[in-house]
């Protein structure tokens, strides 16, 4: 545009953008999209206010402009997510200065404070999460119906910034109403409610109030200003027909607990006057949904959605986002629009339970939010069975079986002193703690304490660690305790280990890999020591802190009436005025049960003590509290935890990370989630381990099986001399009646059996016993569901014929004898973390021996630069045997490691059992189907 700066072009070029996509017409921009007698007036303003229109234009060139974007206008809105029917909108993300999004952008950025909250990448992440969920939700509903999404997001990795985002974009459009439902405990629905506040309300040009309920419940309050709200007190803008509008409006948060008699006085309050209610466009969001949301009475077959019963919780909030009154009817005005959005990082129940049309079952869309590169979730912490690049960290310690039985003694009243692990998490949390106050880190620093759900058990404890804290430190001996500690934990988890085992963390840089000797830190932990006390009540009762002492908290429902007179006993943070206002940071010691098993952030935790176990995914993953952004003390993070339950975390993060998969395979195809429910792997690999609650997966039914385009391996051994030494001896003898092998063409310490029957294979080796198997991975333990499928391929004329080798290690110390080969042993080790009694290796097969039975003498040259491609890059290896003519037959891969070789290191040590282990790994060609071989279930949907 002659005459104009790329800037000022730009910026009246993105201000047409917006209006185009918010369903302007082109000659509506030519007059700025108001009415003719407001054109000089609003042309003012978008000169002068806004700064969108350079000064020296007037209205004759700007309509030349916009006719000359007309021709080659061309919009682009990047969507990625799950579906029913695509894009409800097209709007752009609000550009606008005084708009509640940039304000809330620009906070985060640290644009106003100079402190940034979040990186540049994650604010991005945000942008593209909220900008993809606003145009899926719609501004009118009532010819559709009411939307209906799912959010899954990883716990303690910023959802609520995610739903604050979607709240100030929405904002900026003619969304006016948004009602947060957050969880069963109200001390979380005002920490939700105080977030909302404290990052809305000085978002610009949208005048935001959060109003909380009262004990009448005609009206509702202003948290600021006080001023009572009756449903006819709202401001309440016209519905511009897709125009820009949320400018300069007023927009209203209500945060409600999820409670019968709250949200029946919410619905009221609403419905209150019809005509007014008509005028609402309600953005709903279900924090934590898959809590006291979901039905949990029984769904009878025989009776109709409508007739089923109910929870009251899940009936109330069915009607709000239907538009019916507190008693069920139907309102006399529906909503002008209604959209409801349940997040939750464990959606096993929203997705299992039921999916009919009235239901709350996400129709319309589910949208995953990708993990931030600066986030230690579930796949970092321990590791990934897809993912090679994340091997997990070793910061986990082992809680053994015999000091689980002194803590329910404790819990009991029977025990008088910690037992040692305990000890040892104590005394490493304290030199952590010194070394960030040595550092002159400023936030709050904490540990967490979870072993029960009791809470007459969270008083013995306190009791307990009180006591034993003021003892040892009066007569010094947990100096030398901790000192031990430190010596044996400082080097056990370097810069190094983290750059090796997430290589692709964001802060990596700025990791301060520092250890001071003891003695550097050693006076520090003798401060914390000195002060052991709960957190003290000023004259105004509001919390005082101290600097040189530890703060004990409990934090249950009994934990503040049980308070000695003049302290609180739960644990609440300091505000950041008051950290301000201190010269070193604040130190809390938080044990506790069910309150601080979701929702509640604990600020700081650089230590747990977790004895807490589930028979639920859900219940348990919601538990991990120590998940989140650990900047500044990403090397001093420990968690102690007793080895069954790290076997269950690590089986969730494969569940978690293949259900995102699925999303992902969803979108890819364009499945709907009123059509097909998303799988989601069974849990069936841990006895008695379900998804959830057995009431609020009650609809579920299991998936078809396929296990086309994947390998299975053998991992886990039990280290039973019998058994590992009766492997050994059917092996061989199953090898002995396939015949003369042939060496391998590809690898030289290989030697393969071709086109043997696939009876001989299941009848001498995988059938009948003839090879004990403990754990298959990626196979859930359940090779009879293999059999099964492969029975049935087999009925259909495939995967009748074999190959089968044996590959071992051409540099090995020590060889396997097969026939008159010698083949080498291999070597692999054993995780330090295994069960007693196993033998648990991680992984088994090396990469290309998938390829070990291919006969490259045979193979065209175009076949022949396939393979060798594929052997070089080391990448789609199964695939490849689908174009190199072994598409129909799978090959079993035999290997014998040796039990005495390897080196420990400092997770891993030598297999030491009393014979070699013999392994296995299947390999079966075909395409892979986005990893629906597992065991795995979804919702059945009613026929429509």
């Amino acid at each position: 545009m002659s005459g104009f700066a790329s800037e000022e072009y730009n910026s009246c070029k993105t201000w047409i953008a917006a209006q185009i996509q918010a369903g302007a017409t082109w000659e509506q921009v030519k007059n700025l999209c108001v009415s003719p007698e407001f054109i000089d007036r609003e042309l003012e303003r978008l000169k002068y206010d806004e700064l969108i229109i350079p000064l020296k234009m007037d209205l004759n060139m700007w309509r030349d402009l916009v006719k000359d974007i007309e021709g080659s206008y061309s919009p682009i809105v990047e969507m990625y997510g799950i579906s029913a029917d695509g894009n409800s909108n097209t709007l752009p993300i609000p550009t606008d200065s005084g708009s509640a999004w940039v304000r809330y952008k620009n906070s985060l950025l640290g644009k106003y404070t100079r402190k940034p909250k979040m990186s540049e990448a994650a604010v991005a992440s945000i942008e593209k999460n909220s900008h993809w969920i606003l145009n899926h939700i719609k501004r009118d509903t009532r010819a559709a119906g009411p939307v209906k999404g799912l959010v899954m997001g990883s716990v303690q990795s910023g959802k609520t910034a995610n739903m604050i985002g979607l709240v100030s974009m929405a904002a900026h459009y003619d969304w006016n109403f948004i009602i947060v439902l957050s969880g069963t405990i109200d001390n979380l629905r005002k920490q939700t409610r105080d977030r909302f506040f404290d990052d809305l309300t000085q978002s610009g040009g949208v005048s935001w109030h959060i109003l909380d309920r009262t004990s009448n419940p005609d009206y509702m309050v202003d948290i600021k200003t006080k001023e009572r709200y009756l449903l006819e007190d709202l401001h309440l803008n016209t519905y511009q027909d897709g125009k820009t509008s949320g400018m300069w409006m007023h927009r209203y948060v209500t945060v409600c607990l999820k409670n019968s008699t709250r949200l029946r006085n919410l619905i009221k309050w609403l419905q209150a006057k019809p005509q007014r209610a008509a005028k609402l466009r309600i953005l709903v969001i279900d924090d934590e949904a898959d809590q006291a949301s979901v039905n949990t009475r029984k769904m009878k077959e025989d009776l109709d959605e409508e007739e089923q019963e109910r929870t009251a919780v899940n009936q109330l909030i069915i009607d709000l986002i239907n538009g019916k009154d507190h008693e069920g009817a139907p309102s006399k005005a529906p909503f002008q629009a209604m959209n409801y959005i349940s997040y939750t990082a464990t959606p096993y129940a929203n997705v299992l339970n039921e999916a009919y049309e009235s239901s709350l079952y996400p129709k319309n869309f589910i949208c995953s939010l990708p993990e931030s590169n600066e986030y230690f979730g579930a796949k970092v912490i321990f590791g990934s069975k897809d993912d090679a690049k994340h091997t997990g960290l070793n910061i986990v310690r082992e809680i053994p079986e015999a000091e689980l039985k002194t803590l329910k003694l404790l819990h009991d009243g029977g025990a008088f002193t910690l037992p040692d692990e305990f000890k040892k998490s104590i005394c490493w949390f304290l030199c952590a703690a010194a070394i960030l106050r040595s550092r002159e880190h400023k936030k709050p620093i904490s540990m967490l304490i979870h072993t029960t759900a009791l809470q007459s058990g969270h008083f013995e404890e306190y009791d307990v660690l009180k006591n034993w804290l003021i003892r040892e430190a009066n007569t010094g001996s947990i100096l030398q305790l901790c000192r031990d500690v430190y010596e044996s934990e400082k080097d056990e988890f370097t810069l190094k280990d983290l750059s090796e085992a997430y290589p692709d963390y964001g802060r990596l840089s700025q990791v301060n890999s520092e250890f001071p000797v003891f003695d550097k830190i050693e006076t520090e932990i003798q401060i914390l020591l000195s002060n052991i006390q709960n957190i003290m009540m000023g004259e105004d009762k509001s919390p005082v802190y101290r600097e040189d002492g530890i703060h004990l908290c409990v934090d249950n429902c009994k934990a503040n009436r049980l308070a000695e007179e003049g302290t609180y006993l739960r644990v609440i943070y300091p505000t950041s005025e008051q950290l301000s206002c201190m010269s070193k940071a604040p130190v809390f010691i938080v044990m506790g049960g069910n309150t601080l098993s979701r929702g509640l952030t604990i600020d700081g935790l650089v230590c747990t003590y977790f004895a807490r176990s589930s028979n639920q995914a859900d219940t348990l993953m919601q538990m991990a509290r120590w998940f989140g952004y650990r900047s500044g003390y990403e090397l001093l993070q420990r968690i102690w935890m007793p080895s069954a339950v790290r076997k269950k975390f690590e089986l969730m993060e494969e569940i978690d990370e293949k259900l995102k998969a699925e999303f992902e395979d969803f979108m890819e195809k364009g499945r709907s989630p009123a059509q097909f429910g998303p799988k989601i792997m069974s849990t069936a690999k841990i006895a008695k381990f379900m998804l959830s609650a057995k009431n609020k997966t009650q609809n579920i039914e299991e998936c078809e099986f396929d296990f086309s385009g994947d390998s299975y391996e053998t991992t886990d051994f039990m280290d039973d001399q019998n058994i590992l030494s009766e492997n050994i001896q059917k092996t061989e003898a199953f090898l002995k009646k396939l015949g003369t092998a042939k060496k391998s063409e590809i690898s030289d310490s290989a030697y393969i059996w071709r086109n043997v029957p696939v009876n001989t294979i299941l009848n001498e080796f995988l059938g009948n016993g003839k090879y004990h198997i403990f754990d298959c991975s990626s196979l859930s333990a359940d090779i009879p569901v293999f059999l099964t499928w492969l029975k049935g391929m087999n009925a259909d004329g495939h995967y009748l014929k074999w190959n089968v080798a044996v590959s071992g290690d051409s540099k090995a110390a020590e060889y396997w004898y097969v026939e008159d080969k010698n083949i080498g042993k291999i070597t692999r080790t054993k995780k330090k973390t295994h069960t007693p009694g196993y033998i648990d290796i991680g992984s088994l097969r090396s990469g290309r021996d998938v390829l070990c039975d291919v006969q490259k003498s045979a193979l065209t040259p175009g076949q022949k630069l396939i393979l060798d491609t594929a052997i070089k890059t080391g990448k789609n290896l199964i695939s490849v045997r689908g174009t190199i003519g072994l598409e129909d037959i799978p090959l079993l891969l035999l290997y014998r490691i040796s039990k005495d070789q390897g080196k420990d290191t400092k997770t891993r040590e030598k297999i030491g059992s009393t014979e070699d282990v013999i392994g296995f790994s299947i390999i079966v060609p075909g395409d892979s189907i986005g990893k629906s071989h597992v065991k795995s279930v979804r919702v059945k949907i009613p026929v429509q």
